[in-house]
């Protein structure tokens, strides 16, 4: 098997900071006694000597955990096939995506979406009332009007998306496992079912493996009121909530989605 060199003096090993962390290293070793009857055989010697080696495709270093190993270029020295060039570059978790294994990478955003509502924020009906003239023209003159009322409110908008190389079995059954599920327990600071997986993308990676491996990319958005809809009577006559509705009766929280337990693949 061929055999690893340390750091060579002519490319010495390179760091690149940015934002106040190591996001990317470079280091090149040189390769010698390569053997192989063909180039992809000399190639697959210098591979298996850097994974003796510990330079393992998604490995880390001991000075930067970070980091993982991403990319390895072998390159051949002129007029001697059995040394190369060995260039390793590590690159920071999350600056790109798809950069561990076994694992994904959580980024997010927001926004604010206006939905209407007959409750206010501590979970009481928005309520309203009106006394006509007595000399109203209309049929209510003289009486009193008490309604319910519907306001538009702000609503938080979170989304989580996680993205990672998993060795998968069935990438189609993984997707029907977890799209349009939400958390059965407690999720990234988020009671049971309010935390909805919205999107699962996956892309072949590596075929050698048993089982394959792939690129896969999770959305999650957020509902602090879970993603049960709220069914509410209304009124016949106002089409509005009557002032006396009972909770559980009136107002019902209907489960409309699957549960499952997202911690099995992305601890939260």
């Amino acid at each position: 098997m061929a055999t690893l060199g340390g750091p060579h003096v002519d490319k010495p090993v390179s760091v690149k900071e940015e934002a106040g962390i190591v996001i990317e290293m470079v280091e090149t070793l040189l390769v010698t006694s390569i053997s192989g009857a063909t180039v992809s055989a000399k190639f697959q010697d210098v591979g298996n000597a850097l994974d003796s080696g510990g330079y393992t495709v998604y490995s880390s270093t001991a000075v930067y955990t970070n980091l993982r190993l991403m990319t390895r270029t072998v390159e051949f020295l002129d007029g001697e096939t059995d040394k190369a060039w060995a260039t390793l570059i590590w690159k920071a978790l999350g600056f790109g995506g798809f950069n561990n294994v076994g694992s994904l990478v959580a980024r997010g955003g927001g926004s604010l979406q206006q939905v209407p509502t007959n409750f206010d924020v501590y979970g009481n009906q928005i309520i309203v009332q009106h006394t006509y003239a007595a000399d109203d023209p209309g049929s209510f003159a003289g009486q009193t009007k008490v309604v319910t009322a519907e306001v538009q409110q702000l609503f938080p908008q979170i989304e989580l998306i996680y993205e990672g190389i998993l060795q998968l079995a069935s990438p189609i059954l993984f997707q029907q496992a977890y799209q349009g599920y939400v958390n059965s327990v407690w999720w990234n600071g988020g009671a049971p079912n309010t935390w909805l997986c919205t999107n699962v993308e996956w892309e072949q990676h590596n075929t050698a493996l048993s089982p394959a491996s792939y690129r896969v990319t999770m959305s999650f958005q957020y509902d602090s009121s879970t993603w049960n809809p709220l069914a509410i009577y209304k009124d016949p006559e106002t089409n509005k909530p009557p002032i006396d509705l009972v909770d559980g009766i009136g107002a019902v929280n209907v489960y409309t989605q699957p549960e499952t337990n997202f911690w099995q693949i992305i601890p939260g």
